[in-house]
């Protein structure tokens, strides 16, 4: 039998590692190609539901491989790790994995959460950048903004609920787009933040746009920051 190693790895990482990270993660899945079939070969449950992993692999495949929530599998995301039983969630909705489910049948649909309700409509804060004059000045700030933010997974009761803003530098244009450090960035354009791929990703879709849409948290009170982009 395979002997997993299973180590610590942190949750926070650097901009530039993150950055690294979403090209390998910006290519979109072929329209109507098949869905792998995955089987839950073990979970280890911790007391802090980052620490959990869950053994995942392919079927057929002899080597699982020990993800934690927020990890991506053969284009799935793991967002909750329970005793038992895990669940993900993929471009075709979610999916739980059940130890015991025997390979095909061990992947089975159930509804996800019960929608929130909708947010009270408050008051935008609204920026206006210049898509050439601010476009420079992105350029120049680029690498202090790779080397010195940080950006982590707001991780409740074993789920992804946005991106917690660890530390911005002072001085850039992002310092300067209303965020704090302690933010949760919870949405972009109106599409939820389950985790830093889909933060990749929007912002790929969203690219060119004249307009882009921050939901964020703030001391546990909600924050709309609305960005105009001018050519």
């Amino acid at each position: 039998m395979d002997i997993l190693e299973i180590g610590y790895v942190p949750m926070t990482v650097s901009f530039s590692a993150i950055l690294t990270s979403a090209i390998l993660l910006l290519a979109p899945f072929a329209t109507g190609s098949q869905q792998p079939v995955l089987v839950l070969d073990g979970v280890i449950v911790a007391a802090n539901p980052v620490h959990s992993v869950a053994l995942i692999r392919e079927g057929g495949a002899q080597r699982a491989r020990a993800l934690r929530v927020g990890q991506i599998y053969r284009g799935y995301t793991l967002v909750e790790i329970s005793s038992g039983w895990v669940r993900l969630r993929g471009e075709v909705g979610t999916v739980v994995l059940e130890l015991g489910g025997g390979g095909p049948s061990a992947s089975i649909d159930r509804p996800g959460p019960s929608p929130k309700p909708a947010e009270p409509e408050l008051a935008w804060q609204r920026r206006t950048y210049s898509r050439a004059t601010d476009g420079r000045r992105l350029d120049k700030e680029i690498p202090v903004i790779l080397s010195d933010t940080e950006l982590t997974p707001r991780v409740q009761r074993g789920e992804i609920h946005g991106l917690e803003l660890l530390r911005i530098p002072d001085g850039t244009l992002l310092s300067e787009a209303g965020l704090r450090p302690g933010d949760v960035l919870k949405s972009l354009n109106g599409e939820p933040l389950h985790g830093l791929e889909s933060l990749w990703k929007l912002l790929a879709r969203f690219d060119g746009q004249s307009e882009l849409r921050l939901i964020v948290e703030r001391r546990g009170e909600v924050v709309r920051l609305a960005y105009a982009i001018e050519n």
